[in-house]
């Protein structure tokens, strides 16, 4: 302990002599372990960190497939939970959850919250208590919590408020609990008020309400549907059972199920999913990708600052001698050399903290939404530990290859080139040139990802959405069931809106549409279809997305009707029934054929009815502009009102100076329906494009850190390389070596270099292509112009490290340099 404190004290003195030096190495250091910080902040609170829920390593999702029809993960039917619910064994429990939005009205007015209908064993099944109040229960439980199950199953109305909410909207009432709020036009009795951060699904501000499916589903003739597949699944894994029994369970009783409901199930299966990765999605390979970018960075930065100590070893030789001569082992002298990367590393550490905390923010405020876990990002034990470890490993990194492999000290005080008994003295020069290519490589697959990210997410922006995003306004609209109990009245409310806003200055046409491009809320279904004469196929049924839509709303969007007319006033109720189908449905159905004016059979609210097609409109990347276009067929919505629909207004100028008039022309039609949201379509785009701007942002900045270090370090690096060569240079000039040779001599060597490291980051980036390859999109990991171009721009990049030293080498007398031999 001595020794290390006299270590400590003398590496401190030694790095107050050189601020120079110090100062540059701490920023580098601080780089490396601020921007890995910061990722891993991100990492273990959406990837490390367990769900808050009881045993959430038991909790999954449920999805149906259907292989035949390349599905893999629909959404499942009621009819089905409900026999999962008797006949499975493979779970202690499973509810239903179904995202929407409701009207809340108060003294303060109508405002539109997010509304989850859940099973009653919802929040049982979490395993989450309330936080004021009592949660409602499955009425399987006994006492006051069945008690309560049973009022709701006899018509009691229960909602559960969330934190956020219950504080916002009703100034956290302590006795809300007990009252009764106006969802939709009626009435609703609060239940609870849960924790907060409590988010199932991730939506923090909004509530939760109790729903009966048996009840909902009383009027269907064979019980809940099973060809409607719309509700969410969550299943806790029985005690003993692993997640391959329950998906072998699934399947056996998908089996029965297909030759007890062959039309609806025949073809169909299900499958689990972990909760917590159906939360976290594809964000976890990108999450880790980004995390072995930042390594990167640390190693580069390691790199350099190994660079600078070899640079200054040289400098210290007669320190380094003098200590020898007193007594010194070679051991001492690398600890110490050790003990000095360690105070650099851990001072780099703290700055690296600070500065990673302050880029949590802006990662937070870059990143896509809906990412589960992001709310939670903090500096926490694990984050200080983790930053702890890797200051650690970078003094390693950084001191210890130049204590083991650095300069030999001179032997004699007055200086010469005589070597002394360090061992491993001999041999720096090949690990600064391994240095020079380590750095290079790095480098390349950094500046490759980074350059295959940003091409790909050009690519990505160059799709055709099959629409015109520019000059688009965007309402959600829901009204609710206690004011427009009857279809004519929805109807009339939408024609009405769509005239006064069609009326207002600066703007073109408005319309209206169930489901909207690249929006994540509306009324998103599919439905069997089939053409006319033709038998029901059943199960084998192909499926198509039902939209209602106004009559202007294909021009509003800027949509081509291809072949056949859009819908007009005429296509009422009463009329003929009608349909605008995509160019994808009308080549599965009609190839090479005629579709306007044959007819298409769905089977929809009123059972299989045939409908005349009277226009073919084009496809529409519809989920993203990653997606590929499926079929779809739109109805008028006059024929078929619902009363939620996005409504597009197509304005002339900048749609966002039109927010408060759309505001106050919904008001004047009905003032108690509230305007869930206003965007705009180029924000619904761009909220598409989130993650993959996100992932190309993030590793253009990376890319950028790696070359600012990789310049400095080779350009350090072959600098000393250079400088050591001097006397050679001199030498060769003085027996006759013209110049120009010499500094071709120097670049050649350097390029070598240069082409080695670029050869060796080149395969290192191919080797991880299968990592990444799947994130990109329309362009390969192997994209020459991409590969070609980086290697070209570092070699040129090394050539010009090693010109300028080399050039002044070549500017010194060869007297002088002989002398300094």
């Amino acid at each position: 302990m001595d020794g290390l404190y006299q270590d400590l004290r003398y590496g401190l003195r030694g790095l107050a002599r050189n601020p120079g030096f110090t100062l540059a190495a701490l920023l580098t250091l601080s780089v490396g372990i601020g921007a890995n910080s910061a990722i891993f902040s991100v990492v273990e609170a959406v990837l490390l960190r367990p769900l808050p829920f009881a045993a959430p390593n038991r909790l999954v999702t449920v999805w149906e497939t259907n292989p035949g029809q390349g599905r893999d993960h629909d959404r499942p039917s009621p009819g089905n939970v409900a026999d999962w619910r008797r006949r499975s064994r493979a779970f202690s429990g499973l509810a239903v959850f179904h995202p929407g939005t409701a009207t809340l009205r108060d003294e303060q007015g109508p405002a539109a919250v997010s509304a989850v209908k859940v099973s009653p064993d919802f929040f049982q099944l979490l395993g989450v208590e309330a936080a004021l109040g009592q949660a409602f229960r499955s009425p399987e439980v006994s006492g006051a919590a069945y008690n309560l199950a049973e009022q709701y199953l006899s018509g009691d109305r229960v909602a559960v408020l969330s934190d956020a909410l219950w504080r916002r909207r009703f100034g956290s009432d302590p006795a809300i609990a007990g009252k009764s709020i106006s969802l939709d036009g009626l009435p609703w009795r609060v239940a609870a008020v849960m924790p907060p951060g409590f988010a199932m699904p991730p939506e923090e501000d909004g509530l939760w309400v109790a729903w009966d499916i048996p009840r909902t589903f009383a009027n269907f003739a064979g019980g809940p549907p099973r060809d409607f597949r719309f509700v969410h699944v969550l299943g806790r894994l029985a005690p003993g059972v692993s997640r391959e029994r329950a998906d072998a369970d699934l399947a056996s009783l998908a089996t029965t199920l297909a030759a007890e409901h062959p039309k609806e199930n025949r073809g169909w299966s299900a499958r689990t999913v972990p909760l917590h990765d159906e939360l976290v999605g594809s964000a976890r390979q990108g999450l880790l990708v980004l995390f072995g970018a930042t390594a990167l960075v640390l190693l580069l930065a390691c790199v350099n600052v190994a660079g600078l100590q070899i640079a200054r070893l040289a400098a210290r030789q007669r320190e380094l001698a003098v200590r020898l001569a007193l007594g010194a082992t070679a051991w001492r002298l690398q600890r110490q050399m050790v003990t000095e990367s360690l105070v650099l590393a851990l001072a780099g550490g703290g700055l690296g903290l600070a500065g990673g905390q302050r880029a949590v923010d802006g990662l937070l405020a870059l990143q896509p939404a809906g990412l589960a876990g992001l709310e939670q990002v903090e500096l926490n034990p694990r984050v200080l530990a983790f930053t702890f470890v890797i200051a650690c490993l970078a003094a390693l990194a950084a001191g210890l290859a130049p204590a083991l492999r650095g300069e030999a000290p001179a032997s004699r005080l007055g200086g010469g080139r005589s070597k002394s008994a360090v061992p491993g003295a001999s041999g720096g020069a090949g690990l600064r040139r391994a240095l020079v290519i380590g750095e290079l490589a790095m480098a390349v697959v950094l500046l490759v990802g980074a350059g295959l990210f940003a091409r790909s997410f050009a690519t990505l922006r160059a799709v055709d959405p099959g629409f015109r995003p520019e000059n688009l306004l965007v309402m959600r609209i829901a009204l609710d069931n206690a004011s427009y109990k009857h279809a004519a009245q929805s109807e009339a409310f939408y024609r009405a809106l769509i005239a006064r806003l069609e009326a207002l200055p600066g703007v073109r046409s408005a319309g209206a549409v169930t489901a909207l491009p690249m929006s994540p809320v509306g009324i998103d279904f599919d439905r069997p279809f089939w053409r006319q004469g033709e038998a029901d196929p059943g199960g084998a049924a192909l499926k198509a997305d039902i939209r209602m839509a106004t009559p202007r709303y294909f021009q509003t969007m800027g949509m081509r009707i291809l072949e056949g007319r859009a819908f007009s006033a005429a296509d009422r109720k009463g009329s003929p029934p009608v349909v605008v189908v995509n160019q994808t449905l009308a080549r599965q159905v009609w190839p090479g054929g005629r579709a306007v004016g044959r007819q298409v059979v769905i089977d929809y609210q009123r059972g299989p009815y045939p409908y005349e097609v009277v226009g073919i409109v084009n496809d529409t990347r519809f989920h993203g502009l990653r997606s590929t276009p499926r079929p779809e067929i739109f109805i008028p919505h006059a024929q078929n009102p619902y009363l939620a629909t996005n409504v597009v207004i197509h304005t002339a100028g900048n749609p966002r100076r039109l927010v408060n008039a759309a505001r106050r022309e919904v008001a004047a039609v009905d003032r108690a329906q509230p305007v869930h949201s206003v965007v705009t379509m180029e924000e619904l785009v761009a909220g598409s494009l989130a993650a993959d701007r996100f992932a190309a942002l993030l590793l253009a900045v990376l890319g950028g850190v790696a070359l600012l270090l990789a310049g400095t370090g080779v350009f350090g690096l072959l600098s000393y390389l250079v400088s050591r060569r001097t006397p050679e240079i001199g030498l060769r000039v003085a027996l006759g070596a013209r110049r120009r040779d010499v500094l071709g001599m120097v670049l050649r060597e350097s390029l070598a270099m240069a082409l080695l490291g670029a050869l060796a980051g080149i395969a290192l980036a191919l080797a991880l292509g299968p990592v990444v390859g799947h994130l990109l999109y329309g362009i390969r990991v192997t994209d020459p112009w991409t590969l070609g171009g980086v290697a070209a721009f570092l070699a040129v990049l090394a050539l010009a490290a090693a010109y300028l030293p080399a050039r002044h080498a070549l500017q010194i007398e060869p007297t002088a340099a002989l002398r300094g031999e």
